[in-house]
């Protein structure tokens, strides 16, 4: 396929050529506007072919917090829920994310971009970690700010914020694919940590199972909210020209992603939610999968773990 089958160039790379393109819903929001995927033949990300205004972005994410843990947010406000949640999410976090590197240590500050409603900042903090948080969800920061002692949680826009903490760690869970001006955004990430400071990457990855078999039908194909999606390669680029030392990539695929797929894939995904007792019981039944999706390289997931030298001079973190 050449330049004239798509409507804007790669985000990532500036290619203007593609190999593959999908058609794909937002089937995990109400919003029904058609949207298309298609892959870079350079670098490998896809990304959404009409990208979206980010306060259609903003509205979606909000509206996925009302709609998909309206009900868990309810269970959670009962304390003794609430304890038995965090306990269950630290440990299950603590053994899918063994192979991972250890997220701040005691004294350590961290910044969590992105933290959602707060339940891996709350174990976090139980280790020592001093934790800040942000997000643009306000149903999320509210509830954060309930189980967490709020006064670090901020509802916002990150490129707005005026952070004046310099932190030892950085954490984008699942957030870097809904960026559409990344270049910015891990310029400002460069600035805010200290020398020889970490950050931490989950994102979608483009050449995952799901992505070449069920292509607008996976998990990760949600055009109002993930705007590219990288390739393990297309990612470590885009950190590299930021000026970040890529330390380790790691696979990982959740086993709840690879559920909510089979789920897709025999029409009842829009039915299904992230407190569902059917989904925790078919993670379990694919978490074995999980492991051989790894091994295969196919993982749904990609993990980097990046840092910021120890002689970059902080004015020196544009492109």
């Amino acid at each position: 396929m050449n330049c004239e089958s798509i409507k804007c160039k790669c985000p990532c790379c500036g290619g203007d050529e593609i190999v593959d393109k999908f058609p794909a819903d937002n089937h995990r929001t109400k919003n029904t506007v058609p949207s298309s995927y298609v892959r870079c033949a350079l670098c490998g990300s896809l990304y959404v072919n009409s990208p979206i205004a980010s306060i259609t972005q903003i509205k979606d994410y909000d509206e996925r917090y009302r709609h998909t843990y309206e009900k868990l947010i309810k269970k959670l406000k009962r304390k003794w829920y609430r304890t038995f949640a965090c306990w269950i999410y630290g440990l299950l976090s603590g053994f899918s994310h063994i192979r991972f590197p250890r997220e701040g240590r005691a004294g350590d500050k961290l910044l969590d971009i992105g933290c959602g409603i707060g339940l891996q900042t709350k174990f976090l903090k139980r280790r020592g970690v001093e934790v800040f948080g942000i997000d643009s969800s306000a149903r999320a920061i509210d509830f954060a700010k309930r189980i967490n002692d709020g006064e670090k949680f901020t509802c916002g826009d990150f490129f707005e914020s005026n952070e004046k903490e310099k932190f030892d760690f950085i954490r984008l869970d699942n957030v870097i694919e809904h960026i559409g001006n990344f270049s910015e955004f891990l310029g400002k990430i460069m600035t805010m940590l200290k020398p020889g400071g970490k950050i931490i990457i989950f994102t979608p990855n483009a050449d995952s199972a799901s992505l070449r078999l069920l292509r607008g039908k996976s998990v990760s194909a949600w055009p109002s909210e993930h705007v590219i999606i990288f390739s393990r390669g297309s990612l470590a680029y885009l950190l590299k020209k930021s000026g970040f030392e890529i330390k380790r990539i790691y696979r990982n695929t959740p086993s709840w992603w690879l559920a909510y797929n089979f789920f897709m894939l025999i029409g009842v995904g829009d039915k299904i939610t992230a407190d569902s007792f059917l989904l925790k019981v078919m993670s379990l039944f694919f978490l074995p999968v999980s492991y051989i999706f790894n091994f295969l390289r196919i993982e749904e997931e990609i993990v980097v773990e990046a840092v910021k030298p120890l002689c970059l001079m902080e004015n020196s973190s544009s492109f």
